[in-house]
């Protein structure tokens, strides 16, 4: 059965057992919505996450960290649908949340960073995405999170910024790391380990084109004009 299958059954037996506005439901539904925006069905995916919103300040109407996750999952939708500002004013309203309410510090707030940082990149505000995303990082690495899904993701929005920074040689070092961080928790087949190793590529070819004297790319392998042996004596 396919894993959207299982959810929708499980969605189901929930609101039939416990009823719609219910904690296990909600999760549930939460669950649902991540998995259809991995899968680009964008409308459904809003639909169940602003459901969860009504169920949250019905619960919760002190506020709740979960309110806060689901600001952070709609800043992803919107980060998967091209709409970085929006998903920037989503992402900060998750995070205003969890100050609210996590008496301590936990992965949720690095996690929303690291897409926060995402969001800035995509308007073109690279020195701020390289803030947050290095931010992000360090607060895992410090929680004892150092091969956290969040940190290779960082590591690459990190490598992306730097590389916007005209800064080639870190960017080459950091979707290095990410790639290292990524495969240590992810299939082979993980299609966001391709994309990384696709920005490796850009960055590694920026940095050699950047080199003293390199040639500039094809150039090299075109056949030379011989010279001229010039006057013969007479």
């Amino acid at each position: 059965m396919a894993a959207d299958a299982l959810y929708r059954r499980s969605l189901a037996a929930a609101e039939e057992r416990f009823g719609v506005v219910d904690p296990i439901a909600s999760l549930t539904r939460s669950e649902l919505a991540l998995l259809l925006i991995h899968t680009g069905r964008h409308g459904e995916a809003e639909s169940l996450l602003r459901q969860n919103l009504s169920v949250y300040e019905t619960l919760y109407p002190g506020g709740h960290a979960m309110v806060g996750t689901t600001f952070r999952n709609l800043g992803l939708l919107r980060l998967r649908q091209g709409r970085p500002a929006e998903a920037r004013h989503f992402l900060e309203q998750a995070l205003e949340v969890y100050g609210r309410t996590l008496s301590s510090e936990t992965a949720l707030v690095p996690r929303a960073r690291r897409h926060l940082a995402a969001a800035h990149l995509d308007m073109g505000h690279a020195d701020t995405a390289a803030i947050v995303a290095t931010e992000a990082v360090d607060r895992l690495r410090k929680l004892g999170m150092p091969s956290h899904p969040a940190v290779a993701d960082a590591l690459e929005v990190l490598g992306r910024a730097r590389l916007t920074q005209g800064r080639a040689d870190e960017a080459v070092a950091l979707f290095t790391e990410s790639i290292a961080v990524r495969a240590r928790i992810s299939a082979a087949s993980d299609p966001r380990l391709e994309a990384t190793r696709g920005y490796l590529r850009r960055a590694e070819i920026v940095r050699a084109q950047a080199a003293p004297h390199a040639s500039p790319a094809g150039l090299s392998d075109l056949p030379r004009r011989p010279r001229s042996p010039g006057p013969r004596p007479s």
